[in-house]
């Protein structure tokens, strides 16, 4: 025995211990648990969901403005959402939301272009159916006949050009119809050039009604700024008639009250009753017949005492919606503008029920 070992108070070295032997123990000791994973935010799903429908929407034509509406509402789900996963302490994920956020923003975008594309357009219809621009002083129109502005057209577009393009001019021609379907949002009278072409005089929308009492043949004098060649057709824009002084006089005239019979009988002599009564305001009474309705607008005859019709009365859509709380058969006056007899009907138009 060591002598010393007597004497030596030291404990023995403990055994070093692998900290992995109790990392087990010590965990299931103090009850650690993993983390469960973040939450998905439901409010942001909602606001993806919303937002990728505005998305869809907004790139389809005419009606991608109506995105917009489902871009909002993603928009403010999802910045919900973000709120809600910043107060969670991370027990809701921010991923969904901001793809939400993201998405909806986009819809917006596109909506918004949408928006902005419709309403410049609707800005330059109303500019179209103002009224044309006076002409201004000293800016004298150019007088030629219609058929020898299309031929000098035809023959060298260049050098007509440079004598009549965004010049006035003054033209006279003959009618060969009043479209509505050659310029959208304005009235086309289109008037015989060459044989096989045209010339195009284009008026604002509300200038229709006043168009409308001009028959195939009629000569006419407009006057407008010539465009030069569109579409093949010479073409004036911010066009006005000019009127002779009969039809000023019949324009200006205060209307001529008369029986819906009586005027039939006046036109069985066409041409002296269209020198007495043709472009003139006239108050007309008669019998209601039936109704013909066509996107908004009305045509009404008006018959005799035993149910036989009379004449035609074109009513626009505004003034059609007071022909509701008329009935068939009742006695009633009508006020119009005469067109003359249209495929042997006497024909209104510009009409309205009468006070």
């Amino acid at each position: 025995m060591n002598p010393h070992d007597e004497f030596d108070d030291r404990e023995p070295p403990r055994p070093r211990r692998n900290r992995h032997d109790a990392y087990g123990d010590d965990r299931s000791r103090r009850g650690w648990e993993p983390e469960p994973p973040a939450q998905t935010s439901v409010v942001g799903i909602i606001g993806l969901v919303a937002g990728t429908a505005g998305l869809t929407i907004s790139f389809i034509p005419c009606i991608g403005v109506v995105g917009m509406v489902g871009g909002g509402i993603g928009l403010g789900l999802a910045l919900l959402g973000v709120l809600e996963s910043r107060n969670s302490a991370g027990r809701v994920s921010m991923g969904v939301p901001i793809a939400g956020a993201a998405v909806s923003t986009a819809a917006l975008l596109v909506g918004g272009f949408w928006l902005a594309l419709m309403t410049g357009a609707f800005r330059d219809n109303q500019r179209q159916q103002a009224d044309p621009p006076p002409i201004p002083p000293g800016d004298t129109p150019i007088v030629v006949p219609a058929a020898d502005l299309d031929r000098e057209y035809d023959a060298n577009e260049f050098d007509a050009d440079r004598k009549y393009r965004d010049k006035q001019v003054e033209i006279t021609g003959r009618v060969k119809r009043v479209a509505d379907d050659v310029t959208p949002g304005r009235v086309t009278l289109v008037l015989n050039g060459l044989p096989a072409t045209s010339v195009n005089c284009v008026f604002p929308l509300t200038e229709k009604p006043n168009l409308a009492v001009l028959e195939p043949g009629d000569e006419v004098v407009i006057r407008g700024r010539c465009k030069g060649k569109l579409k093949n057709s010479v073409t004036l824009e911010d066009c006005r008639r000019v009127l002779n002084d009969r039809e000023q006089e019949a324009r200006d005239a205060p209307p001529t009250i008369i029986l819906a019979d009586v005027l039939v009988s006046e036109y069985a002599d066409v041409a002296a009753a269209d020198r007495k009564y043709k472009g003139r305001a006239l108050v007309v009474t008669g019998h209601l017949g039936p109704i013909i309705r066509r996107a908004g607008t009305a045509t009404v005859s008006l018959q005799d005492d035993d149910g036989n019709d009379l004449l035609k009365c074109e009513f626009a859509a505004e003034e059609a919606k007071h022909l509701t709380r008329l009935k068939a058969g009742q006695r009633v006056t009508l006020r119009g503008r005469c067109r003359g007899k249209i495929d042997d009907t006497l024909t209104l138009t510009q009409c309205s029920v009468a006070k």
